[in-house]
Order: structure tokens, then sequence, then C-alpha cells
């Protein structure tokens, strides 16, 4: 498995971040995703190897209207 950290300049409540939890749950291949409510910013998803995921977990954010920026990887 791989991990990938995600930062959003936005910040979302507890209700917003659970659905984009469930967006990226959603795309094939994503096997977690990690939100913290002490950090509405950031959160880690983990994936099965897919050479191209982090772009497309950042396009699909960015297809939100939001504005990712990967933090580790």
């Amino acid at each position: 498995m791989n991990t990938v950290q995600i930062y959003l300049d936005e910040k979302l409540d507890i209700e917003q971040l659970k659905k984009l939890k469930q967006l990226l749950l959603d795309i094939s291949y994503v096997s977690d995703v990690e939100i913290s409510t002490h950090d509405p910013h950031g959160f880690v998803v983990e994936y099965e190897e897919h050479h191209d995921m982090p772009v497309l977990l950042i396009e699909t954010l960015r297809g939100e209207g939001l504005h990712p920026d990967i933090i580790s990887g």
C-alpha cells in the first residue's frame, strides 16, 4: 500500500470532510482515507499501487473546486 498526505487551502467542516472522504473512497484503488477533526486542512489517503494515483486525487479534488497540495507521499 502507498499513502499520500494532502493539504487543502480550504477549511472544511465535519460534514464537508465526510463527503470528501466518501468521494475519495469511491475512486478505484483507494483503500482508506483518514481525516482529522483537529486539522480540517489535511488528510491521508491510502491506495493500492497505481502509477498516476496522486495526480488523480489532485484532479478529483480540483474538480470539486478545492485547492489541494500533496505534502508527502
